[in-house]
């Protein structure tokens, strides 16, 4: 989609700009077994504002971003259930007259569940992830002119949760 902002007094107000913004995504799925089951997603956004006042040029920009998320679901037995999911997530800024304040963020997550059904009473679940963020800018380089990721920050964690549920009813 296009969208145009205008003012009628563009001497007070320079926001005059365009913003373009588009969107794509799909998902393949497969099962080859009853029990077996998965399925990749990916997704891209695409979103670009450009100022028309020469005045607010300096930030016009660019903003993509990529996704991929894969699963993979496996019955075990009618009662117990696994569950695996990864994501990947590059979100990347540019700045059409200003290099210097290039952005990139990837974001790696993985995600692992059991789920049990032991009785229609009682259920547990068991659930582990771990999430890796890097962030850092994404410049010039002087001599040849390429781009290229510098990491000005990195993040991992992890976390492990347990659920019990009884229904007495």
């Amino acid at each position: 989609s296009l969208q145009s902002y205008l003012f009628d007094d563009t001497a007070l107000n320079t926001d005059d700009r365009d913003v373009l913004h588009g969107d794509l995504g799909a998902t393949l799925g497969y099962r080859p077994m009853p029990k077996i089951s998965s399925s990749l997603r990916f997704s891209f956004q695409h979103n670009q504002t450009i100022y028309i006042d020469e005045s607010k040029s300096a930030t016009n920009q660019t903003q993509q971003v990529y996704s991929i998320v894969p699963t993979f679901d496996y019955k075990i037995t009618s009662k117990v259930g696994f569950r695996e999911e990864g994501s990947v997530i590059l979100n990347a800024t540019f700045f059409d007259f200003n290099d210097d304040q290039n952005r990139l963020s990837r974001t790696t997550e993985l995600r692992s569940t059991i789920d049990a059904r032991l009785h229609r009473k009682l259920g547990f679940s068991l659930r582990h992830g771990i999430r890796f963020l890097q962030d850092g800018s994404y410049s010039r380089g002087e001599e040849d002119g390429i781009r290229r990721f510098g990491k000005s920050s990195e993040d991992t964690s992890r976390d492990l949760s347990f659920r019990a549920e009884y229904t007495p009813l």
